[in-house]
C-alpha cells in the first residue's frame, strides 16, 4: 500500500471476540467486521458493518487509528472523534456504520491501518478487541485487506505432440518458436498476462500450479512451461501431478488420450518425478518463498516434493503423491509437520 497515492481503496472481513470487564481471560462475546476503506488524500473513510454473538457493548469504546511501520510494528496513533462516526442500528445485534477521518496517519514500509478501542469498567479502562490476529497487539484489530491467490492447473505442455522438443524424454528444446510454440503454450501465457494484469485489482499475492506441467513429463515441457510461468510479477509454487512422472514420448499417430492404454506406442522413462525435481528444485522454492516473505520446510526426502509455509496465519501445503507407495510416509511427513 505504499506509496500512499491520492486515492485507494480495499476490504476487510474478519470474525472477532470482545471483552466488556477487566478479565481477558474470559471473553463476552464473538462478532463479525467488514467493510471498505478508502484513502483520498489524506481524508480516511471506515464504511462497514458490525456483527455481535454476545452481550452488546453498553456503551461506544473510545476509538484510535493505529497506522504500522510494515506488518509488525506500531508508527502512529490518532484519537478518532466520536462526532466523526455515524451508524445506523438494523436489526437487534448488527450496525451499519461510516467513519471519515481528516488529515489521517499513513502507515510506511508497506504498513495497513488496525483499530484500538477501549471500554471503561469501573472508571478503569480495558482492551475491547482480544485474540486478534494483529503482529503488533493481540487487542488490535487489523483492517487488512482481503488477499488471494490463483490456481493454475492442467498445463500439459506437449498435449498433441508426439515428442514435443528434441529428441526423447531427456530432452531440450528446440529453440524456434515454429516448434517450441503452440496453442497450450499460448494458452498459459494468456493466462501468466492476465493474472500480471489484474493482481492488484484482486490482491493476488501468490500462485499454485496443480501440476500437469507436462503431458509426458518431457523436460523440454517442463522448461517451457517454467520459462512461461516465470513471467509472472508474483511468486509461483509447484505441484506435481499424476502426468509429471513416468516420462516418455509417443510414436507418430498415436492418440495422445490413450498414452498410458497403449506401452507399445511409448519410449518408456523413469517411474519418478525426478525430472519435475531438477527443474522445479528446492532453491527455486525457496527462492520464491523468499519472494512471498515467508520461511518454508521442504521435506528432506528428495524423491518427493513436499514443502509447506504459513502465509497470513494460513498454512499450505504442498503435497506430492506421485510415487504409488500408498503415501504412508507422505502421511506421516504431513502429521509431523502439522502437530509440530
Amino acid at each position: 500500500m505504499e506509496p500512499w497515492e491520492n486515492y485507494f481503496a480495499w476490504s476487510f472481513d474478519s470474525d472477532f471476540q470482545y471483552n466488556l470487564d477487566d478479565n481477558y481471560g474470559t471473553v463476552e462475546g464473538d462478532g463479525h467486521l467488514s467493510g471498505e476503506v478508502i484513502l483520498s488524500a489524506l481524508n480516511l473513510s471506515i464504511e462497514g458493518q458490525i456483527t455481535f454473538n454476545g452481550e452488546i457493548p453498553s456503551q461506544f469504546p473510545e476509538i484510535y487509528l493505529i497506522a504500522t511501520d510494515g506488518e509488525d510494528k506500531e508508527f502512529a496513533k490518532q484519537y478518532v472523534n466520536f462526532s466523526d462516526i455515524r451508524y445506523e442500528q438494523i436489526n437487534s445485534s448488527t450496525y451499519n456504520f461510516t467513519v471519515q477521518i481528516r488529515d489521517a496517519i499513513q502507515p510506511i514500509n508497506g504498513g495497513h491501518y488496525e483499530i484500538l478501542a477501549l471500554i471503561t469498567y469501573n472508571s478503569e479502562q480495558y482492551y475491547f478487541f482480544v485474540n486478534t490476529n494483529s503482529l503488533i497487539n493481540s487487542h488490535y484489530f487489523p483492517l487488512l485487506p482481503i488477499w488471494s491467490f490463483a490456481i493454475i492447473t492442467d498445463l500439459h505442455i506437449g498435449y498433441g505432440i508426439p515428442d514435443y522438443g528434441t529428441e526423447g524424454w531427456d530432452d531440450d528444446l528446440i529453440g524456434d518458436p515454429k516448434f517450441d510454440e503452440y496453442y497450450l503454450t499460448e494458452r498459459l501465457r494468456r493466462v501468466v498476462n492476465w493474472i500480471n494484469e489484474n493482481k492488484d485489482n484482486h490482491n493476488i499475492e501468490f500462485v499454485v500450479v496443480l501440476g500437469d506441467f507436462a503431458h509426458r513429463g518431457e523436460r523440454s515441457a517442463f522448461k517451457k512451461a517454467k520459462q512461461i510461468l516465470d513471467e509472472l510479477d508474483i511468486p509461483y509454487f509447484p505441484v506435481v501431478g499424476n502426468h509429471d512422472i513416468d516420462p516418455c514420448t509417443q510414436k507418430s499417430g498415436t492418440v495422445p488420450d490413450l498414452l498410458l492404454l497403449n506401452n507399445k506406442e511409448i519410449d518408456p522413462g523413469i517411474y519418478s518425478s525426478s525430472i519435475f525435481r531438477e527443474v522445479f528444485s528446492d532453491k527455486f522454492i525457496r527462492e520464491q518463498c523468499k519472494k512471498l516473505g515467508v520461511n518454508c520446510k521442504i521435506d528432506e526426502n528428495n524423491e518427493r516434493l513436499n514443502y509447506f509455509f504459513t502465509y497470513k496465519n494460513y498454512t499450505f501445503l504442498f503435497l506430492d503423491t506421485s510415487k504409488g507407495d500408498g503415501h504412508h510416509s507422505l502421511v506421516y511427513w504431513m502429521v509431523k509437520r502439522l502437530i509440530s
